[in-house]
This record gives structure tokens, sequence and C-alpha cells, in this order.
């Protein structure tokens, strides 16, 4: 690969380096090319001496994968290039072993890691060699367990425990304090804070060290209270009389705190009070206050806030006292958890990572482990939290001091993007990031000092002249920034700079960091269309060339007989339903899809239509997109729910676990749930006559009953069924029995025309995974079973981290899940939405866990203290939450290629000013937040400025982006504009899914009283009528394909199946090939083509492969293939189409459903056979007739107005540039009466189907 002047920096191997990689800069190459320059200098034996750590298995193994392939790409260059050379046999032998030895190569997660580490040093952790890894569920009965045997030896005994208990509950709830409790459980950080501050200190040294760090705080916040106030008014001090107190304190604070600290607490504080009084009276420009006129208000806020509440400082004591009883009965709680784990041999992945640091505190076995390896490479650093990198730092460094702060035999290699660091609620720390850039930049600066590295370097690649470079100084000292962006469209990349240079700065808060711009880089062959000035885009049909950015807004008017203040009481808010939202959202992706909508192909920078697949969704919280699900389905709208938490919820796994109910203890409640379900179909009043045919026995009793005098198919298959699995379901393993009466009942077929069919099949594969874990822990009893199933429940847990995209169909997924993906199209729905709420308990590394608490009162009673320690923490816990929700909003925008669409409901008001002698009028938006108001203060916009633009419709910006352009950067100069949608043209889809979706409803209403059972396609019929002993292996007995025919043998280099398989796929994909003056593009059809043999995993020769691709293009390039080419590129390629027909499933895939400039729809076939003669030509159409007129049949479902239907088989290998059709297409067709009679024919050949007696026939026939 081509490598930019920022990559190479990466590929310096002497030294620590830190890599701050934009989204879409090649992060993830970079980390595979440095891994392989590393391995390619080593021995292969040696590849154990590289440790690569990833984020997530997945992310392992798909490092594993593209080193690999890298491998596999190296080895076949040797081939093809290098024979002649004399160390073609040596390079091509170590390449060999360097493949082979990836199976071993250490590329993992931390956990996976640390967990080999444990393994060997077991005894030194005090854990068993034999230990099993809890998972979540178990975790979670075990503390709910141990907490309450832990409160009540506290509440039972007669002890002073008890006395401390009584009274801590005086103040202090039950349900906070198992919060707090888990908290510690859960973070190393917090435990070490009670452990120093808590267990061995005493009430006064706590109050004075709050106090302490009180007045920091005051001191800090008061500074910066100032700092804004004069640079809002630069002349505050000279227009202001009574400002010469504030400016003085301003200077004592700044010159220095020994004056400060000799002042005792009560008076620093009193002395403070005092100032703020003037600055709380102060007047200035229109006598209004400074709080009004500040352009960060709440600093002004958060100050009043802590001085109103030192009143209540005189309890910290009290704190202290709630602390101290807290952390009795965490170690008393935490010794029988670790009894029960180590009696067990259990331990947690927390424990994982705690017991590894614990052992490496011993010099000898760090330095034991440190001498296997020889470099760290870490990927998605910034998601890292402390006690991981101490795990690293502890390996690689000697002695403390700065100077071997690293040692010289291990290098360190970091990959990552603090913007991206958005897992705060999983302890990731973007401090740490910050902290390891330091100890890299301090480290490189030592031995740089030391001559052990130089400034100027040359780059020894593999494969590559040698390249001299000359670093920065930041790269010089570790520090490498990737900021040429190939990911993001023109327009995108400019409005990421725009609104995040704002948001993301760099200051004193430990938590903030700063935001580097991006480059462009991504190909785009329209750029120099662009002059100074130029707005994008300037004309509509030309938007798709450089991206775009909109704004989809659901807006609530008005009501004008409603006045609002204009002064400090705050708006009224008219919560705006979000149901609106929905449907305009779907609304609008259903005409994005349908109408003339385009977007750039990422690979060849042509137009391309906008397909469902194109689009992802994202949102903040999953609990917001059930009103969305709706509304998608309202518009047949396929979409994927990427959700593995809330499975349980969805009413196919609530089906589900209805049959286990059912057989552990024969419920009424449970049976007829299954009989309602997508099982059997049966409707409410079926179930209603049943129930009353016989009150007075259960329902299982009565169904027996009434099925002797109704005994038809729908309700006898039910009962066979229920019936076979209700007497045998003790002796079969659950996951096998729930996975037969899937298969057996056609449950997951039910659905296939349902839009969110991938979320419903994804869900029960999902559960059906989750039972067979149950499974391999021994739970085999129903009863735990459905325990286990209500935990989780409670505690959902991810099933695995990988991610899943549907192909076809829209995806849904939480901006976290989203990370490392990317869209051409995103959506960011309801980002008007609140935030997560607090629980009211947070921990500050200064002040310790904080949280209101009760005082008792003799006089007056208990009431509630907020202390000022609480109130610090409290902000500092918001503020950094805002800066993580700024890095949360910085990965949804950069996930999108093309286009960036952002949703959100306002409501309209109107705001009257009543202080003048005139009431003015004027409209304006309330209740503004979550992420939309981060991105009006990135856009510089108050709330009635962005409300001015959504009346305008659109926003527009004079823009310079840096361009990139093979390591040439230049600056570019243009406006764009945004477009503010608030209304959407409805479409009415002519898409084949959307009327096939809708005639499967219709034709379920008229066969209720049949149920799907059996797929019937046409082979299927085809074997029963032809070849009844091939049928009766088949269908009847089902034996494996394996015993029914033999297995293909020939001298053949690709099976016929194999290559028919590639030429589909090649015809199914050839808008990717054919460009828009429909010429072929064999280059991107070469591309196609291999793709398929890699997912084939078939090796061709070139002769077979240019062969193949001979077939293709004579195929396209047929005068018949010609003069139907535009159908042919808007055709519906491999539609798969299931019908209830006749008690059963009619299931067909059709190759090409095309349109007709007539407007009628054919059906085309391809076949690959080879045919030698013009007979063979005839008795192949023949052959065939009866399965192009089945698929005839179900296509006059779907378009019942046609007056006649035709099909056309399609012989490839025939194919010339100007064959008569007749030679190689067998074209046939049949009049509405023609199939109408052979639905009756079909209907008979089910009913012979499904005759025991004809069946039995069979077999004894054909034995």
């Amino acid at each position: 690969m081509e490598f930019t002047k920022e990559q190479l920096s990466t590929l310096v191997n002497d030294r620590h380096q830190i890599v701050i990689a934009n989204a879409g800069s090649g992060k993830t190459t970079i980390l595979v090319e440095k891994y392989l320059e590393i391995i390619y200098k080593l021995h292969p034996s040696e590849i154990d001496k590289i440790v690569a750590i990833t984020f997530t298995k997945k992310a392992a193994a798909e490092m594993r994968e593209r080193v690999i392939s890298s491998i596999n790409n190296a080895i076949d260059d040797l081939k093809h290039d290098n024979y002649s050379k004399e160390t073609f046999f040596k390079e091509y032998k170590d390449l060999m072993e360097y493949r082979e030895m990836m199976s071993s190569a250490k590329i993992q997660t931390i956990h996976s890691f640390c967990q080999e580490i444990l393994k060997e040093y077991a005894v030194e952790a005090k854990v068993s060699p034999n230990f099993n890894l809890v998972d979540e569920n178990l975790l979670e009965e075990m503390k709910i367990r141990f907490f309450n045997d832990t409160l009540e030896d506290f509440l039972v005994n007669e002890n002073l425990a008890r006395h401390k208990a009584k009274r801590f509950f005086n103040s202090v709830s039950q349900e906070k304090f198992r919060k707090i409790i888990n908290l510690i459980f859960t973070n190393i950080t917090i435990r070490n804070y009670f452990k120093e501050n808590i267990e061995n200190a005493d009430s006064l040294d706590f109050e004075e060290k709050m106090n302490q760090q009180i007045q920091l705080q005051l001191i800090k916040m008061f500074n910066e209270l100032v700092s804004e106030i004069t640079k809002k008014f630069p002349d505050f001090y000279e227009i202001n009389p009574d400002s010469s107190d504030i400016h003085a304190l301003e200077n004592r604070f700044k010159d220095g705190f020994d004056e400060i600290y000799n002042l005792s607490f009560i008076n620093f504080i009193d002395e403070l009070k005092a100032i703020w009084d003037k600055i709380d009276t102060a007047k200035i420009k229109g006598n209004l206050k400074i709080k009004n006129q500040l352009y960060q208000p709440k600093i002004y806020e958060n100050f009043q806030k802590i001085l109103k509440s030192m009143e209540e400082s005189i309890y910290i004591d009290n704190l202290f006292e709630l602390n101290q009883f807290i952390w009795s009965f965490y170690l008393a709680y935490e010794e029988r958890l670790e009894i029960y784990k180590y009696e067990n041999s259990y331990i947690t992945y927390d424990d994982m990572l705690n017991k590894v640091y614990y052992i490496l505190q011993n010099e000898d076995i760090a330095e034991k482990i440190s001498s296997k390896y020889t470099y760290f490479l870490i990927d998605e650093f910034q998601d890292t939290d402390g006690i991981q990198y101490e795990i690293i730092n502890r390996l690689i460094s000697g002695n403390k001091n700065i100077s071997n702060i690293f040692s010289n035999t291990i290098n360190l290699f970091i990959v990552g993007d603090p913007k991206q660091s958005i897992y705060g609620f999983r302890k990731a720390d973007v401090r740490v990031m910050n902290k390891a850039e330091t100890d890299i930049i301090e480290r490189n600066k030592h031995l740089f000092n030391n001559k052990e590295i130089r400034q100027n370097v040359t780059l020894n690649l593999k494969n590559k002249q040698p390249i001299d470079l000359t670093l920065s100084d930041t790269e010089n000292f570790g520090k490498i920034e990737l900021t040429i962006s190939h990911r993001l469209n023109l327009i995108n990349t400019v409005f990421v700079n725009s609104i995040f240079s704002n948001l993301l700065k760099k200051s004193n808060f430990e938590y903030s960091i700063g935001y580097n711009p991006f480059i462009f880089s991504r190909k785009n062959p329209f750029l120099n269309e662009i002059q100074t000035n130029t707005l994008l885009p300037e004309i509509k049909e030309d938007s798709w060339k450089f991206g775009n950015v909109q704004f989809l807004i659901n807006l609530e008017p008005a009501n004008n007989n409603e006045e609002y203040n204009n002064g400090n009481d705050g708006l009224e808010e008219q919560q705006s339903d979000n149901d609106d939202e929905a449907a305009l959202t779907a609304k609008y992706i259903n005409y994005l899809v349908h109408e003339e909508n385009y977007i750039m192909d990422f690979k060849t920078g042509e137009k391309k239509r906008i397909v469902m697949s194109d689009i992802g969704i994202l949102v903040r919280k999953r609990n917001i997109v059930d009103k969305l699900m709706r509304n998608l389905d309202y518009y047949n709208i396929p979409y994927f729910l990427n959700d593995s938490k809330n499975f349980f919820e969805t009413q196919e796994v609530i089906d589900i676990i209805s049959f286990i109910k059912f057989f552990n203890d024969n419920n009424d409640l449970w049976l007829a749930s299954i009989l309602k379900s997508n099982f059997f179909g049966f409707s409410d009043e079926e179930i209603f006559k049943i129930r009353n045919s016989n009150k007075n026995i259960s329902l299982w009793e009565t169904f027996e009953k009434y099925l002797i005098e109704n005994n038809t198919y729908k309700y006898r298959r039910a009962f066979e069924i229920i019936n076979y699995y209700k007497k045998n379901y003790v002796n079969i393993p659950v996951n096998v029995l729930l996975a037969e009466i899937i298969e057996r009942t056609n449950f997951m077929q039910t659905f296939v025309n349902h839009p969110s069919k991938i979320t419903i099949q994804s869900n029960i594969n999902k559960f059906l995974k989750f039972i067979q874990r149950i499974v391999q822990r021994g739970i085999t009893s129903y009863k735990d079973l459905l325990t286990e199933i209500e935990k989780s429940y409670e505690h959902p847990a991810d099933i695995d981290d990988e991610i899943e995209l549907a192909k076809d169909a829209v995806n849904l997924l939480t901006i976290h899940k989203s990370k490392g993906l990317e869209f051409p199209v995103v959506i960011l729905y309801n980002l008007n939405s609140k935030g997560n709420t607090s629980d009211g308990i947070y921990f500050d590394d200064n002040f310790g866990v904080q949280y209101k608490f009760n005082y008792l009162s003799k006089d007056s009673g208990p009431f509630e203290i907020n202390l000022p320690t609480l109130e610090i923490a409290k902000q500092i816990e918001n503020e950094k939450g805002e800066e993580e929700e700024k890095r949360v909003l910085y990965v949804a925008a950069t996930r999108a290629k093309d286009l960036l669409i952002m949703t959100s409901s306002l409501s309209e008001i109107n705001k009257v000013d009543k202080r003048g002698k005139e009431k003015v009028a004027e409209s304006t938006i309330s209740n503004v937040s979550g992420m939309l108001k981060i991105i009006l203060q990135g856009m510089n916009l108050n709330e009635k400025e962005f409300y001015n633009l959504v009346k305008n419709k659109y926003f527009s910006k004079e823009t310079v982006v840096s361009i990139n352009h093979k390591n040439e950067e230049k600056e570019l100069a243009f406006s764009y504009s945004i477009p503010f949608i608030t209304e959407v043209k409805d479409v009415t889809s002519n898409s084949f899914t959307h009327k096939s979706y809708k005639i499967s409803k219709l034709l379920l209403e008229e066969i209720e009283n049949s149920f799907p059972v059996f797929q019937n396609s046409a082979t299927k019929i085809q074997s029963f009528l032809h070849h009844q002993k091939d049928y009766a292996q088949k269908y009847i007995l089902q034996f494996p394909n394996s015993l029914q025919e033999d297995n293909f043998t020939s001298n053949f280099e690709i099976s016929p199946v194999d290559r028919g398989t590639i030429i589909h796929f090649a015809m199914q994909n050839i808008s990717d090939w054919i460009n828009n003056d429909f010429q072929i593009e064999v280059d991107v059809l070469n591309e196609v083509l291999f793709n398929e043999l890699e997912n084939m995993q078939i090796n061709l020769s070139k002769n077979i492969f240019e062969e193949i691709k001979s077939e293709i293009l004579s195929v396209t390039e047929s005068k018949f293939i010609q003069e139907n080419l535009p159908s042919l590129l808007n055709a519906e390629h491999e539609v798969e189409l299931y019908m209830p027909f006749e008690g059963d499933f009619i299931k067909i895939i059709i190759d090409v459903l095309i349109k007709t400039a007539l407007g009628d729809y054919e059906i085309w076939d391809w076949k690959s056979n080879i045919i030698n003669s013009k007979q063979e030509f005839e008795e192949k159409a023949k052959y065939y007739e009866f399965q192009m007129k089945y698929y005839a049949m179900v296509v006059s479902f779907l378009f019942p107005n046609q007056e006649k239907y035709i099909a056309r088989l399609i012989f490839t290998r025939l194919a010339s540039k100007n064959p008569d059709n007749n030679t190689w297409i067998a074209k046939f067709e049949w009049t509405k009466e023609d199939i109408t009679k052979f639905k009756e024919d079909v209907k008979s050949y089910f009913q012979s189907i499904h005759n025991p007696q004809e069946m039995y026939k069979i077999l004894i026939d054909n034995p």
C-alpha cells in the first residue's frame, strides 16, 4: 500500500509511540502494517514475542485474518514475480512459516492475555489453576445473595454492628446503600479510596482534607468566573464601583495560596461570600445582572450552588461516620464473596485484572513475564482503564523514576482516538491516554538526549526501497497524529470540523480533550468543479457528489393563545409527541429509497441509488426506538435491530418461552399463548370456543376432546406436535427440543414477509444460543432454566461482542454499537431526547463517594443533607458526562460517509415581552436538550437562531478545508448549505418487497383455517411426480443428500454447481459493473468475481477464471440483454418468496423478476448447464418448464391483473454477441386461464403429498 507521510512515521520501530488517529484515517490498517513490519524482522518462531491487544475478541479475530491475508498476498506476489530470484525459496519458506505460526500469535484481548498469566501464576495469585470465569448472571446472583446474608448478620446479631446499622439506615435508604456497595465492588479506584481515606483515618483528618479540597475547588471556580466576567466585559473593573474587592481577591488567588491557607476555613468562606454578594448584585449595561449576560452562565450558577450548600459543611463528619459503616460492611460482604469464589474456583473478569496487577508487584515475576516479549501493540487505547494500563506499564517498566519509565527491551505502540472515548460506564478513562502520552514523550526525550534514537531515520520496509524520513519534533518523541481521513465526503468533513473545533477544546479540566481537524483525502473526481465561493450543492441533483448534512425536524406548532414571560421565570414547555418524529423519519427513509436519491459509490466515485442497507439509524439509547420500529413496519421498511440485550422482551422469544413454561407446569395460560402464537396461528375466537366447550377440565384436556368433533388439519397438527413433545420433553435436551419445535412448525418462515424479519430471526437465534449456554453449564431442569431466564430479564448481558449487520435492510443500533462501523447514510435519531439521569451517587478522586443523607435532629426531626462536597462531586461528574456526550456525538457524526441526517422533535412557542409598555410577541422553540443542545453549541447558535434556520429551511456557511492528494496538501475555500426538512413527500412504493408483504398478509387471511407445515418447492413437486424413489428418500425418510446421490467427482477444476453460483452472483450484482452509460467496467467485474471466489474459498486458474468471465460478458453483450439492459438493472434479483397455499408453504427463489417496458413482470432464470446439441437444449427446456410454470403461479398471486405470464430460461454457456434468441433462450408463455388451471393441479399434488396411504405406497414401491 501507499503510505501518507503521517502513516510512514508510525512504522519507525526503535521507540515507544502513541498514535492519535482521526476517524477514517486508517488506524486499523496501520496497526496491521506495523505488526507485519515487526514480525518480518524476526524469525517466524519468534512471532509470540509480539503482543497485540485489541478491545474485543471480534477485533482480535479480524486483525489475525488481515495479517494472514497480507501474508497470503505476499506469497502470491512472490510466486508471480520472483521465481528467478536466488532468494526465492528462502523467502517463500519464511512466508509459509509466518502464516503457519499465526495460529499461535498473541493477538488477543487484555482479558485473554491476563488469563494466560493467571493460569501460569495461579499459586502466586491465590486462585485455582482450573479457575472458571463467572458469567454476569451468576455474578449478579452471588452479589444479591451475599449482600442479603451480610445485611442479615449486621441487623440480627446483638453487637455494635447492629447498633451502627440501625443508625445508618436512619440516614441512608437500603436501595441507595446497595448501589454504593455495588459501586465499590465494581471499581478498584473507589476501593482504594476507602482503604486510604476511610479505613484508618479519623473524623478530624477527613474533615480537614475535605475542607482543603473545597477551598481549592472554590478558588479554581472563582478564577474561572472572574475570567468569564472580564472576557465578556473587559472594562468590568472600571465601570463597576464595587469591584475593587473582587479584583483584590482575584489577585490574591492568582499570587498563591499561602495567605488563604492561613485563614480558617470559616473565615475563608465568609470572605468569599462577601465578595460573591458584590458579584451577584453588580449590574452592567442596561441595568442587567451579570449572570444573564455571560457566555457560559453555568459557571456562575455552579459557583452559587456550592456557596449556598456551605452552611451544611458542618455535617462532613457525619458523612465520614456513614462511610466508615459502608466500608466495614463492604469488607464483610467481600470476604463472603471471596470465600465462595475460592471454594468454587470462580473468578470474575475484574478479578482477572486485579490479580494480575497484584502478582506483577513481585519484581521477579514481572521481569520473568517481561522477558518473553519485545513489543506491545494496543488498539483502541482510548477505551482502556487505569488498571489495564498499569498492567502493561508494569510489564515494560523498570524503576519508577522518569528516566526509566519504560525498559529498553520492550517497545510500546498505542493506537487510539481520545475523541472516541465513550465507554465511561465500563470504567474507560480518557485521562489514561493523556498519561500514556506524557509517559511516552518523557521516555523518548530521555532516549533522544542519550542519542539512542535519532530524528532522521531510514525505513527499511519489506519489498520496498529504503525511505529516508525526517520526523517532526512531536513524532520524534513518539506522538503521531493521523489527521488525513479517507472516509467522509467533503461536506461531511467540513461539518464535523466546524462543530467539533468548537466543542472539543483542551482546558484545565482533566477530562477535556482537544480536536485536530480532519484533512480530506477521500477519492472524489469532482473536486476540480469547486471554485472559490462556490455554494455546495449548487443544484440538488449534484448533492451526491460532495456529501450532505441535513436536519429533519418535527416542529410542533405553537398555541397562539398562550403567552410566556420574557423574564427569568423560564418558559413553559410543550412536550412534542415522539411518535410524530418517528413517523417523519420512517416516511423520509421511504422517500430516500423509493425516489431518485443518490450518493457516491465509495469505491468507484460514481453515482448510485440509495438502498436500504446503505442506511444506519443510530440512537443514544435503546429505549427510544419502539415507536420508530412501529413506523418502519407501517411503511414496510425492512430493518434489523442490533440489540443483544433485550431480545427476551420480544414477542417471538416470549412465544418460545411459553413452550418451556407449559412443559414445566401445564398451565392453561401458556398453552393458550402457544396456540395463539405464530407456531400455530389460532385466533382468539378459536381458543375461546375450545375453552368454552368444557370449562371443568384443563385447556389441554379440553383441546384433546374438542378434536373428536373438530378434527381439521390445523387443529390435529397443533395437537400432535404439542402432544409429542409434552410426552418426550424430559428425554430431549431443551436446546435440541426448542430447535426441533421451531423447525417442525416452520416458526422462522412465518415471519419471512415481515418488515423486521431479520431482527426477529436474529432474536430467535440469540435466544437459542443463550439456552445452549445455560445447558452447557449443567442446568437441565425446566424450573431452573426458567429461573435463569427470569434473571436475564432483570440483568441482560451481551451474548457476544460481535456486531451483526443486515445486508438487505436498514440497520438500527445504538451509537456505542456503531463504533468501528461506517454507513453511506446515517440517521441520528431523536437527538433532542434527554440523557441518562443520575442515581444521586457520585465519585471523585478527591472527594470520594458523595450522596445525600438524612440527619436526625432532636428538635426538628430528620432533614436531608446536601454537602458542598456532594455539589462539587456532582458538578465534576456532570461536566465529565458532558465531555463524554460530545465524544459520543463525534462517534455518531463520523459514521456517515455521504449523508448525515439529524432528527429532532421541537415545540414552537410564542414568547411575549411584557416588560415594556407594549407587548411584543415572537416565536421560538423550547425544550432543546440532549445532543441537539450540544450541536447548537458547536454551531454557535442559540435557540432563537436555530428556530429561524428551521423556518428558513436552510443554513449556509463559508469554510476552508485542507485536502491531501498524493501526499500534497492544499486548501479549498467554498460555501456549503445544510437543509432543514420539516415536511416529507409521501411516496407510495412500487417496489416488489412492499407488494409481496401486503399480498402475503391478504393470503393469510384468506386461508385462516390452515397453517404452513411444509415448504413445497417446484423441485419437490417434480420429484414427487417423476422420481418417486428420490422423493421417498429425500422427503419422507429424510436421508441426507450424501446418501441420496453420488458425490460429484470429475476432472473439472470447479463443479458445475459452483460455476453456476458464481455466474448467478455476477448477474445478481450487474448494477455494480455496468456504469451509467450502460458500459461494462471489466475491472469492477473482476473485483466482484474475485470477492465471490474468496467467499466461496475457491482458487481458480487464470484460464478457468477468464472462461467464466467470458461467459458473463457474452451474455451481457448479447443483443437480447442489451435491448433489456435498463430493465435488468432495475429488476429484483434473487427474489425469495414464501406463500401460504393449501395449508403449506410454497417456497421459491426467482433469479430475476423483471418489469418490462409494457409494465408486466417476467421471470428470468439463469442456467449454466453444458449443452451440446439442439436436442439437449429442447430436452432441458422441457424439463425446467414445470419449475417455470410453478414460479409463474406464485407471481400471479402478486400481479393478478396481468393477462399473460412469461418466463425465460437463459442458458448462459450458449450466449454470444449476436445469437438467435431461440438458440440459447427458452421462452414460456401462459395465459391467466392456463395459470388458474395449473393452480388446481398443484392443489391435487399437495393433497396427494399429505395423504398417508399414498406416501406409504411410495415407500413400499420404492424400497
